[in-house]
This record gives structure tokens, sequence and C-alpha cells, in this order.
């Protein structure tokens, strides 16, 4: 009877991650088990220079819903982890995975058309990633742009590397502005000093964000 009672309450108590001894052992005598909650430390993540001689774009996508209304946004900057280029562009009600490869596939147009190589990709989607990894995308509809894609990451000399969002906060940023219609290809020059700068002046500084 004892043990049904406290079964039934825990239900309904408040999550702990730690029990005195004392309250172990008289559990263990009722057998009653116990799951205890693992805390994980936060991470510490942070953007980082791409390294003398490159180039590095990161890319991210935006949504109202998914499917929905859905933007991507990306950033260049150079070896010294100054902005160089930008975009934020709108595609309609879609979905994730297609405007991911979207993103992918406008940010390496860009890094095209300035004439650069040497390019580290970077983007939060572990299944656009993959897929670049493997040379192979399950959207068949997309093979069109699938194959100019692995062209360009071919003729510009590109790695990607999957990250966590916290160090893609800038394409993240332009992705949401794009998915609320505000819509923008610009240079270095045209960055001032709203969000966007500070966001850029953040990763700059290669300042921390944690990650729980």
């Amino acid at each position: 009877m004892v043990k049904s009672f406290l079964l039934n309450i825990t239900k309904h108590v408040r999550k702990f991650s730690k029990l005195s001894s004392r309250d172990e052992s008289r559990l263990k005598e009722l057998n009653c088990p116990v799951i205890p909650i693992i805390v994980k430390p936060p991470k510490v993540i942070t953007w980082s220079r791409p390294g003398d001689g490159c180039f590095k774009l990161n890319v991210d996508s935006g949504s109202d819903g998914n499917p929905g209304s859905f933007g991507a946004g990306g950033i260049l900057r150079d070896a010294r982890g100054h902005a160089l280029a930008g975009f934020a562009h709108s595609y309609g009600v879609t979905t994730n995975s297609i405007v991911e490869v979207l993103a992918l596939f406008d940010g390496l147009r860009m890094v095209q058309q300035r004439g650069l190589q040497n390019l580290l990709v970077q983007s939060d989607s572990k299944v656009v990633v993959g897929w670049l990894n493997s040379g192979i995308c399950n959207l068949w509809y997309m093979w069109d742009f699938w194959e100019e894609i692995l062209y360009l990451f071919r003729a510009l000399n590109c790695r990607i590397h999957h990250i966590y969002r916290e160090a893609n906060m800038v394409a993240n940023f332009l992705a949401k502005e794009s998915a609320n219609s505000r819509i923008m290809d610009f240079d270095r020059d045209d960055i001032g000093i709203g969000r966007l700068g500070g966001l850029l002046r953040t990763d700059y500084l290669e300042m921390p964000y944690l990650r729980r």
C-alpha cells in the first residue's frame, strides 16, 4: 500500500537532480524506482574565423511554419572575420529541406560571382550537410539544383561543416528577415549599425554563446 502511494505521488512532484543518501536508502527498501536526472553542462559556442587564405559562408533558413512561408539568409566573410556580402531571399510557401538547399545554392552563386575560392560553408542543417558530404540529395525534384551545387562545390574548392545555431546567428537573423518579406542582397558597404551590424560585431569578436 505504501509503495503504491509513493509511486502515485511521484508522478506529481517536481523533478530533482540530487537525492540524499537517507532518502535513497528508504526508497530502495520500498523497492521504488528512482530515475536520476542527468544535468548536462552548457556548451560554449562561438563563431570562428576560417583561417588564412580562406573565406566562410554561413547559411540558414527561417519560416512561419513547415510547410509555410520560407526564406533563407547567408553571409560571406573573409579570413579576418570581415563581412563581404550577404543575402536574405524569400521562397514563398515550401518546406525546410527545399529552402536549405536553395540557401546553399544562392550562397555558392554569390561566392562565384565574386571570383573567390577556398570556401568553408557552415550550416545548422544536419540533413543538407549529410547530403553534401555523401554527394546524394534525397529530394529528386531538387536534382537540377543539386547538380549545380555539386559543380560549384568543386569549382570553389569548398568544405562544409555542421554547426550549432548559436554559431550561425547572422545567417539565422537574415533568414528570419526574409521569411517576414524583408528581402535584400548587400555588400560590406551596405551594413549599418543596427541588429545585423551588432551580430556581425559579436562574431568578429568571437564572443561566446551558451547552448543548454
